[in-house]
């Protein structure tokens, strides 16, 4: 199985859809801070992902891969969240560094043609605008990726893994907590 978009993964950061009573909950007061909680699905393909932060902050929206530039970037180790009070900025360098590892250190599962694995990095907050506007901490994150893999059809090599065919499914999580404050 091709690693390539699990790296590119990495960095997108999670998220789901609030329901309209917990919308109307985010219109809370300003943010003093605290422990929060990051739960999401990042882009596995493509730029976009999810994300939902619960605790000192409670907001959701999708996620974004940036580049330095903070141009949408399918290899970009900074990802934006965009978050319904504003944008937070985090620098997904070393995460995106331990996925990198794991994945050329990842082992198929030969019977099933299945791999999963965790890795966890701290994710420092770079930047906010809106209610995040000065917003600085470091999240320790953990992203999560499970795939099965296609086996060959045909040939010498039928019914074995086809470990250049890709997964035929794949599931992949971020979720990690950690304080923030604001300047």
């Amino acid at each position: 199985m091709k690693r390539t978009a699990v790296i590119a993964a990495g960095l997108g950061i999670a998220a789901a859809v609030a329901a309209p009573a917990i919308a109307s909950a985010l219109s809370a007061t300003a943010l003093s801070g605290g422990q929060i909680q990051i739960f999401g699905t990042p882009a596995l393909t493509g730029t976009t992902g999810t994300a939902l932060v619960t605790g000192a902050i409670g907001d959701y929206g999708k996620t974004v891969k940036i580049n330095k530039a903070g141009r949408p970037d399918v290899n970009g180790i900074y990802s934006r969240l965009v978050l319904h009070k504003g944008t937070i900025i985090a620098d997904g360098a070393t995460l995106q560094k331990r996925i990198q590892i794991g994945s050329e250190h990842a082992h198929i599962d030969l019977s099933s043609c299945s791999l999963q694995g965790s890795v966890s990095a701290p994710v420092p907050i770079v930047s906010g605008t809106g209610a995040y506007a000065g917003i600085t901490g470091t999240i320790k994150l953990t992203f999560t990726l499970a795939e099965l893999g296609t086996t060959y059809t045909t040939g010498p090599e039928k019914g074995q893994c086809n470990t250049n065919g890709g997964p035929v499914a794949e599931f992949a999580t971020i979720h990690g907590s950690g304080p923030v404050s604001f300047k």
